[in-house]
């Protein structure tokens, strides 16, 4: 009885594994795909804070995992990072999505929003011309609670420049 060789053995496996995650799938969106998006907004602040949020839809919500924002503030400022606060309603933003294949994020995202009352996360200090990356924490907001959920970047009232990045995933 001849020895099979151990690379075909592996190439057999590799492509029996890549034939079982693409049978039945669509090329552009396979099962069980997560998509990115993000927002970015720039705030020039007289005494006032910035706040920017993404919020799951209010017909056919999405679970929302956060990814990561950067804030950049031209003032020593502290950035928060909050769930679930009142649900916001002022000044829509588009998302944009960070995979062109993606289709347009279900979630909808505000600057200057009127959340408010939020579970703060974490608090973050970032000094006078700096920025700082705040990173992927395992925060998901899930689907069925009854509750359209959302996620805020705010920060302290100050008198300067913000600068804010927030990204989110989304399965499809």
């Amino acid at each position: 009885m001849k020895r099979i060789p151990k690379s075909l053995i592996l190439m057999l496996a590799v492509a029996a594994g890549l034939f079982a995650q693409s049978v039945g799938q669509s090329p552009s969106a396979p099962a069980g795909t997560t998509r990115l998006y993000a927002v970015y907004q720039e705030f020039t602040l007289s005494t006032s804070a910035a706040v920017l949020t993404v919020q799951q839809p209010t017909s056919s919500p999405r679970q929302i995992t956060f990814e990561g924002a950067v804030v950049y503030c031209s003032v020593a400022c502290v950035p928060s990072l909050e769930i679930n606060g009142t649900v916001a309603t002022v000044t829509g933003v588009t998302p944009v999505k960070l995979d062109t294949r993606a289709p347009a994020a279900t979630s909808t995202a505000y600057t200057g929003s009127d959340s408010t009352g939020g579970t703060v996360i974490g608090k973050y200090s970032v000094a006078a011309g700096q920025q700082l990356g705040i990173t992927k924490s395992g925060l998901t907001l899930g689907v069925g609670s009854g509750v359209h959920q959302n996620l805020t970047i705010r920060t302290d009232a100050i008198s300067g420049t913000v600068r804010i990045l927030l990204m989110w995933s989304e399965p499809q």
